[in-house]
């Protein structure tokens, strides 16, 4: 049998460390639900930009269309009311962010865009609109970042509330 004789110095930082525990992880639970929401976001804007989802093309008439009416030619773009509704919503009452579209918000069209975007994610079931899906394939990549950022944002945080007592003990 062992025993850990803690020495009065390593004793007071342990202590200085467990004090400082329930707000850690307060301020952990709060800046990581925001920064991967907002860093989601920015992901599922970038890949709209850059068109780089390999979606199938849009139709030759739907083109000529958009070019008569000044419209951007990209999908999910055309006037760039459909993109730019896409947000982060929150915080909620339980402190979540969700990022999306408003289901109230009205495309000029007459549709809801929450509707608008359903159409442009998963097709049209007539076929006439393939899918060309960015929230779907944006999550599965996002998802294989997220524990690196939990990582980043620990370390930050516990550098903020104990600077380098974690290092000596």
């Amino acid at each position: 049998m062992s025993f850990l004789i803690l020495q009065p110095k390593t004793l007071e930082k342990l202590l200085h460390v467990a004090s400082g525990l329930p707000g850690f992880v307060e301020d952990f639970q709060d800046e990581i639900r925001i920064e991967l929401a907002e860093r989601y976001y920015n992901l599922l804007i970038q890949h709209i930009e850059k068109q780089d989802l390999n979606w199938p093309p849009l139709t030759e008439d739907y083109l000529e269309y958009k070019r008569r009416n000044d419209l951007d030619l990209r999908s999910w773009i055309a006037s760039g009311e459909l993109k730019s509704s896409i947000e982060v919503i929150g915080p909620t009452d339980d402190g979540e962010y969700y990022v999306g579209i408003s289901g109230d918000k009205i495309h000029k069209s007459g549709i809801r865009t929450s509707l608008l975007a359903m159409i442009h994610e998963y097709g049209r079931l007539d076929h006439s609109i393939p899918p060309r899906p960015v929230f779907r394939p944006t999550f599965w990549e996002f998802r294989g970042m997220i524990l690196v950022l939990a990582g980043r944002k620990v370390s930050e945080i516990s550098s903020r509330y104990w600077g380098n007592t974690l290092r000596t003990l």
